[in-house]
């Protein structure tokens, strides 16, 4: 979470905000085990951005192992919290048939598929550069 390209997000994306803070506080009570408020904070960032269903599912899968190898007594807990918190996000998936509500640019996608947008290609190339910069302007101080 506390990487470079997290400040791109911040300023670039300014809906990936609301899903980071979420995924922070998932960790800090991955630290301090507390079910309730891991739930509804995966579940928080689960609503807010669809691709955190990585994050939990490295939690499912974490707890899971911690469960079966160490027999730690809060670790089902944590693992029916993480399950729990997928429920909100199925359900929606369930309500709209698909993982987004019917709208023009769904057909639009259905029909045409993945491709590459190439009048988006300037874009593509200036945003390699914005997200790098953090990385560039940390490399210099560690060699200075």
């Amino acid at each position: 979470m506390i990487n470079p390209y997290a400040i791109g997000l911040s300023v670039f994306v300014y809906t990936d905000m609301l899903p980071i803070l979420f995924s922070i506080i998932c960790c800090l009570v991955m630290i301090k085990p507390n079910p309730v408020i891991f739930a509804i904070s995966l579940a928080g960032a689960l609503l807010s951005r669809q691709y955190f269903v990585f994050f939990g599912s490295a939690a499912c899968l974490y707890y899971l192992l911690k469960l079966f190898y160490q027999k730690e007594s809060y670790a089902l807990r944590m693992l029916v919290a993480c399950i729990i918190s997928f429920l909100p996000i199925f359900l929606l998936i369930f309500l709209w048939k698909g993982l987004n509500p019917d709208n023009a640019m769904r057909k639009f996608y259905y029909a045409q598929g993945l491709s590459f947008q190439p009048n988006s290609i300037i874009l593509y190339v200036l945003m390699f550069f914005v997200y790098f910069l953090p990385n560039y302007i940390i490399s210099l101080k560690i060699l200075l």
